[in-house]
C-alpha cells in the first residue's frame, strides 16, 4: 500500500510512500494507494447490512460531524456491531485487522518527517492503534483487535482528500453563513463576493472530486472570513 501527502499546491502520486508535497500550510492531507478497512464494507462482506442497519447509519452520519461528536457516533456503531461481528468467521476479521495493518505500516514512514505536527500527530495515532490491533489479535483479543483496527483505519480516513476537503467546506459554509447572519459590517462587499466565489468555486470541486482544489479554494475563503493574511488567491 502507497501512501504520500497531499497539500494546497496539489497532489503528486508515487510509487516511493515517502514523495511528499510540502507547504507551511497545515490544510494536508494523506493519501492512500488502494481501499481502506471500512465498517460499511466489513458489514456488506458478512452479507449483514440489515441486521446492522443502526450501526451502519450512525458509522455514516458520524462522517458528516464535526468536533467530538463525530467520534462519539462512530463509537456507538462500533459497539453496536462489534458483538455481532465477532461471532462471525475469523476470515473476515483477520481480514479487517490485517487490511489496517498494512494501511498503518504505510503511513508511519510519515511519522518522522516535516509534515503539520497536527498531522503527524493523528498519522502517529493511526499507526499506533494499527499496531495495538494486530498485538490483541494476537493474543486472541477479538473483539479489542477489531475495534481498534476500526478505530485506526477511520482516522486514516478521515485524513484522506476527500473527507479533508468536506469537513474543510461544510466548515467555511458555516462560517459564511454566520458571517452574513451578522450582515457583515467587518467585511467590504469585494471581500464578500470573493469569499462567495471562492465557496462556490470549492463546492463545485468537491462535486467533480478535485478534492485538492476544493481544499485549496475552501481554505482561501476560510483566511478571508477569518480576516487572516495568507497566500495570494490563484
Amino acid at each position: 500500500m502507497l501512501v504520500w501527502a497531499c497539500v494546497l499546491t496539489g497532489c503528486e502520486g508515487s510509487s516511493d510512500p515517502m514523495a511528499l508535497v510540502l507547504t507551511n500550510d497545515t490544510r494536508a492531507s494523506v493519501l492512500v494507494d488502494g481501499d481502506l478497512p471500512a465498517l460499511e464494507y466489513l458489514v456488506a462482506e458478512m452479507g449483514l447490512e440489515r441486521e446492522l442497519e443502526e450501526a451502519l447509519v450512525l458509522w455514516s452520519r458520524s462522517w458528516e460531524e464535526e468536533g467530538i461528536g463525530r467520534w462519539a457516533l462512530r463509537q456507538a456503531a462500533y459497539d453496536a456491531a462489534l458483538p455481532v461481528l465477532v461471532t462471525k468467521p475469523e476470515t473476515y476479521q483477520f481480514r479487517l485487522v490485517e487490511g489496517t495493518r498494512k494501511a498503518t505500516a504505510a503511513l508511519e514512514p510519515l511519522t518522522s518527517n516535516g509534515l503539520p505536527p497536527d498531522l503527524r500527530r493523528e498519522i502517529r495515532l493511526a499507526v499506533d492503534g494499527g499496531r495495538e490491533a494486530t498485538e490483541a489479535w494476537s493474543e486472541d483479543r477479538r473483539e479489542e483487535a477489531l475495534l481498534m483496527a476500526l478505530q485506526a483505519a477511520d482516522r486514516i480516513r478521515e485524513l484522506t482528500p476527500p473527507k479533508v476537503a468536506e469537513r474543510l467546506v461544510r466548515r467555511v459554509e458555516a462560517e459564511h453563513s454566520e458571517v452574513q447572519r451578522k450582515s457583515a459590517a467587518d467585511l467590504d462587499e469585494d471581500t464578500l463576493r470573493r469569499v462567495e466565489r471562492l465557496l462556490g468555486g470549492a463546492r463545485d470541486a468537491l462535486t467533480r472530486e478535485d478534492y485538492p482544489r476544493a481544499i485549496q479554494r475552501a481554505h482561501y475563503a476560510h483566511q478571508l472570513l477569518l480576516y487572516q493574511p495568507g497566500p495570494t488567491e490563484p
